[in-house]
C-alpha cells in the first residue's frame, strides 16, 4: 500500500498515509464543486481504512461519502451512508467522529423539513461533540437546527443563524459560515425578507469567493437568481440562473435552484423550457424532499396553467 508506513518528511515529521491524503483530498474537492472526483476519492479511502481494520476511519469516510453524495444529487445514497456511518460509529468508542455522523443526519433531516428529526439528531450531536471539544461539530449541528427553527419561531431562526454565523467567522471555521450565510439567506427568502436576504447573499457569495469555498459560492449565486426573479428583476435572474448553469463544475444540488428559477421564467416569457423540466425531473428521481419538490410542483402548475397542457403531471405532484 502506498505510503502505509510513515515516511519521514524534510523536518522529520511523519507524512500521513495514503487513505488520509486521498480523503483529505476528496474534501478539498468536495469544497470545490467537484463532487465526482470527491467521491471517488472518499471511496479509496474508505477501502483503505477497511483493509486495515480502522472502523473509526471507516465510519468518518461513510460520513463524508453521504454528504458528497447529497450534494451530488443522489439523496437516496446521502440516506444510506449516513445511517451505515451512524451504525458503524455507535459500535466504537464514542468521539468526534461519531457526534459528525449524527450531525449529518440532522442536515439530512432538515433538508427533508423532518423538524423533530433533525432537533433530535442535532442535540445528540451537540452533547455529545461537547464531551470532546468540537466546537466545529456545535457549529454545524446549530446550523441544521437554526434552519429547522424557521417553523416554530421565524425571529428566532434568524438569531440562531445569525448568532452561528458570527461564532463560525470567530473561529475562522470557513465552511461553517458559508453554511449560515446560505441557511440564513434561504431562510429570509422562505419568508419574503427579500431586502435582508439580499445582503446576507451578497456578503456570503463574496467570502466564498475570497476563500475558493466554490460549492457554496454557487448555490447562493443560485438563490440570487430566485430572490432576483421574486422581485421583478427579470433580466438579472436569467443571467445570474443561467452563469450557474454553464459552468460544468456546479453541483446539481447547486444546479436545480437555477434550472428551477430559468424554467420559471422561460415559462412566463413564452419560451420552451421542455430541456429544464426534463432535468428538473430527473433530479427528483433520485431522492425527493419538500423544499424542492414543493417548488418543482409550484411550476408544473403554472405551466400548465399558461400552456393549457400538462395538467396530469402538474395533479400528481400536487397530490
Amino acid at each position: 500500500e502506498m505510503l502505509s508506513v510513515p515516511l519521514d518528511g524534510p523536518g522529520g515529521e511523519a507524512l500521513p498515509d495514503f487513505a488520509e491524503l486521498s480523503m483529505t483530498l476528496g474534501i478539498e474537492l468536495y469544497l470545490l464543486g467537484r463532487m465526482n472526483e470527491a467521491l471517488a476519492r472518499a471511496e479509496t479511502a474508505r477501502r483503505r481504512y477497511e483493509q486495515r481494520g480502522d472502523l473509526l476511519k471507516v465510519g468518518d469516510c461513510l460520513r463524508w461519502i453521504s454528504r458528497f453524495s447529497y450534494l451530488n444529487g443522489n439523496r437516496v445514497a446521502a440516506e444510506v451512508n449516513a445511517a451505515e456511518a451512524v451504525r458503524l460509529l455507535s459500535s466504537q468508542p464514542p468521539g468526534g467522529e461519531l457526534a459528525m455522523a449524527l450531525s449529518n443526519q440532522s442536515q439530512l433531516a432538515s433538508m427533508a423539513d423532518r423538524v423533530d428529526e433533525c432537533l433530535r439528531a442535532g442535540e445528540a450531536a451537540i452533547r455529545l461533540a461537547e464531551t470532546v471539544g468540537r466546537h466545529d461539530i456545535i457549529c454545524h449541528a446549530r446550523n441544521n437546527m437554526g434552519t429547522m427553527r424557521q417553523w416554530q419561531d421565524l425571529d428566532a431562526a434568524r438569531n440562531w443563524l445569525t448568532a452561528n454565523r458570527d461564532a463560525a467567522l470567530a473561529d475562522d471555521l470557513q465552511e461553517h459560515a458559508a453554511r449560515a450565510y446560505c441557511n440564513l439567506g434561504c431562510v429570509l427568502i422562505n419568508w419574503f425578507a427579500y431586502a435582508e436576504a439580499e445582503q446576507v447573499l451578497s456578503v456570503g457569495v463574496s467570502y466564498c469567493v475570497e476563500r475558493d469555498l466554490d460549492t457554496w459560492r454557487d448555490y447562493m449565486r443560485a438563490w440570487q437568481g430566485e430572490l432576483a426573479l421574486r422581485i421583478g428583476r427579470w433580466d438579472e435572474a436569467a443571467a445570474i440562473a443561467q452563469s450557474v448553469l454553464d459552468n460544468p463544475a456546479v453541483t446539481p444540488l447547486s444546479r436545480f435552484p437555477a434550472n428551477l428559477t430559468l424554467a420559471r421564467l422561460r415559462t412566463r416569457r413564452g419560451d420552451n423550457a421542455d430541456v429544464l423540466f426534463r432535468q428538473l425531473d430527473q433530479y427528483l428521481v433520485r431522492g425527493r424532499e419538500f423544499q424542492r419538490l414543493a417548488p418543482f410542483a409550484v411550476l408544473r402548475a403554472e405551466a400548465a396553467w399558461i400552456t393549457g397542457h400538462g395538467q396530469e403531471k402538474a395533479l400528481a405532484l400536487l397530490q
